[in-house]
C-alpha cells in the first residue's frame, strides 16, 4: 500500500497569525448566528494580555488560541449549528464535542502545544463542570481560565437568535455569578470587568 510522505511547513509566528486568522473567519461564517464571535474573543484574548503585561510570544500564541479555540465546530452539522432557538438536549450534546475537536485538529500541529490546550480548554470550570474532559481547578492554567472567561464575556454581550446581547453591567453580573458558583477564576473577572467596562 502506499504511504503518504509527511510534509512539514516552517513559517514565522507572523504567518500562523495571518492563517488563523483566515479560520477564525471560517468558523464564524459556519453559523449565521454567530459571525463574529471568535474575532470578539480574540480582541478581548488581546486587551487582557495587554492588561497583564504579558510577552509578545505569549501574547501571539494567546491570540492565535482564541482565533482558533471554536475550530471543532467545523465538524458540526450546520443543521444544529445554525438552529435559531435554543439546542435541545441531544443537539447541545452535539455542540458540546467541539473543544474535543478543536484539541484534534491543533495537536496535530508541531509547536502548537500550549496553544491547542488553551484553545481546547475554553468550555471548562474550574468546579470541574465544564467540557469536554472535567478538568477543574489546578488543571487549568491561566491562560485556559482567561480564554474562558473571555469566551464567556463574548458569548453574553453578542447578539444571540433567542436573545440581544447583554449590557456590560448584565454580563459582569452573570460573570459574578459564576465566580460565586466556582466556575470561573474570581480575579480574571475582576480584572476583565474593570478592562471592558
Amino acid at each position: 500500500s502506499k504511504v503518504m510522505p509527511e510534509v512539514v511547513h516552517r513559517c514565522s509566528w507572523y504567518d500562523v497569525v495571518m492563517v488563523s486568522e483566515v479560520f477564525a473567519e471560517i468558523t464564524d461564517s459556519k453559523s449565521v448566528f454567530t459571525g463574529n464571535h471568535s474575532k470578539g474573543v480574540t480582541e478581548k484574548v488581546d486587551l487582557m494580555s495587554d492588561h497583564y503585561g504579558l510577552d509578545g510570544l505569549k501574547k501571539t500564541k494567546l491570540h492565535i488560541a482564541a482565533n482558533l479555540h471554536d475550530i471543532g465546530k467545523l465538524y458540526i452539522p450546520g443543521a444544529i449549528i445554525n438552529k435559531p432557538y435554543k439546542l435541545d438536549s441531544s443537539d447541545f450534546t452535539e455542540v458540546r464535542k467541539h473543544p474535543y475537536f478543536t484539541r484534534l485538529v491543533l495537536d496535530r500541529i508541531p509547536g502548537f502545544e500550549e496553544i491547542a490546550c488553551w484553545a481546547a480548554n475554553h468550555h471548562e470550570k474550574l468546579n470541574g463542570g465544564g467540557y469536554p474532559e472535567g478538568l477543574k481547578g489546578d488543571d487549568l492554567d491561566f491562560e485556559s481560565r482567561l480564554m474562558c472567561v473571555a469566551d464567556v464575556y463574548q458569548a453574553l454581550v453578542e447578539d444571540r437568535p433567542y436573545r440581544r446581547g447583554m449590557s456590560h453591567e448584565r454580563a459582569s453580573n452573570v460573570l459574578d455569578h459564576m465566580v460565586r458558583n466556582g466556575e470561573l477564576d474570581a480575579q480574571i473577572v475582576e480584572d476583565v470587568k474593570r478592562v471592558f467596562s
